[in-house]
Formats: structure tokens, C-alpha cells, sequence
């Protein structure tokens, strides 16, 4: 069964698109690189899963899409999640990485973003370990992206240069 998915638990993100010739196969192949990538990491207590996520409303502009997740257990940061997504518009791919924090049910009557979790996540820590932890796992969803990125679009780096100037 598929997972429901939180615009609201979004605290940061990034897309890239690609103009392809031929997208067959792109989906795949992307998740099975931000995939194996993690696991080479070796990073202690993320697990790594491709499923169903529904996103948009209950009844109406519902949506099943397929998403990779990255899911920071046992862990101070297991409410953590990275998800990434490729949406094909003809043979134009656009790349997308969404860190998240998962709301728990008063969190949502609250009404408390992602942005806000995160602040509090943050304050939680204890000691220099917890923080550093949570910026490793911040930064290697950031690397994963990148170097999946630079394995699928051969034009990656240049564009990222000019985007930089």
C-alpha cells in the first residue's frame, strides 16, 4: 500500500531538469545510483526503500508516484527523511531531492512546517556528536543528489558553474 506524502514536512529542495533524447529506463536508473551511493556510504542506521507515495488530496489532485526514501533510523534523527523523484515530461526529466521532517499528529494540529521541525530538531541535541551527526546525513542526501546528477547529465558541472555566476 502506498505511503501518503507531506508537502508541509519539506524543509528544503532541489530540482534539476535534463533534456534527454531518449528517457527509457532514466527513473531506474537514477534511484538505483542515489541507492547504491548510500550504501557504499556505509552511513550507520539509514535505511534505504523505492515505493508508492501518495501525494496531493484525499479526493481530489490525488496522485501514486514513485519515489526513493531515505529514512534516518535508530537514530536521533529518525523523524529524517530524504526522498527523491523523477518526473518525465516527454524527454525532459526533471531531478528532484526533498528533505523532510516527518510531523507527528500534533505537530499537523499545530501546524508546524518542516522548517520549524527541523529548528527543534536541531535544539534537541546534546552534544556536538548529535549535531554533527544530523549535518552528515543533511549533507550526504546533498552528495547523493550531486553525484547522481554528474552520472546522468553529461553537462552537469558546466551548468551548475554558470548557475554559480
Amino acid at each position: 500500500m502506498a505511503e501518503r506524502f507531506d508537502f508541509s514536512s519539506i524543509y528544503e529542495d532541489e530540482t534539476w531538469t535534463v533534456l534527454f533524447n531518449d528517457v527509457t529506463g532514466l527513473q531506474d536508473k537514477f534511484y538505483e545510483l542515489v541507492k547504491t551511493d548510500c550504501e557504499e556510504s556505509k552511513f550507520p542506521g539509514l535505511e534505504v526503500s523505492i515505493g508508492e507515495f501518495i501525494t496531493g488530496g484525499i479526493f481530489f489532485n490525488k496522485e501514486t508516484t514513485k519515489m526513493l526514501k531515505i529514512k534516518a533510523a535508530k537514530s536521533n534523527f529518525e523523524k529524517f527523511e530524504i526522498f527523491y523523484r523523477v518526473q518525465i515530461f516527454g524527454n525532459v526529466a526533471l531531478f528532484t531531492r526533498m528533505e523532510c521532517m516527518e510531523r507527528g499528529f500534533f505537530s499537523i494540529l499545530a501546524g508546524k512546517t518542516g522548517s520549524e521541525l527541523k529548528a527543534s530538531l536541531r535544539a534537541k541535541c546534546k552534544n556536538m556528536a548529535q549535531y554533527e551527526e544530523f549535518v552528515a546525513i543533511d549533507s550526504l542526501a546533498n552528495i547523493l543528489f550531486n553525484r547522481a546528477m554528474m552520472k546522468i547529465d553529461p553537462e552537469y558541472e558546466a551548468r551548475k558553474k554558470l548557475l554559480k555566476s
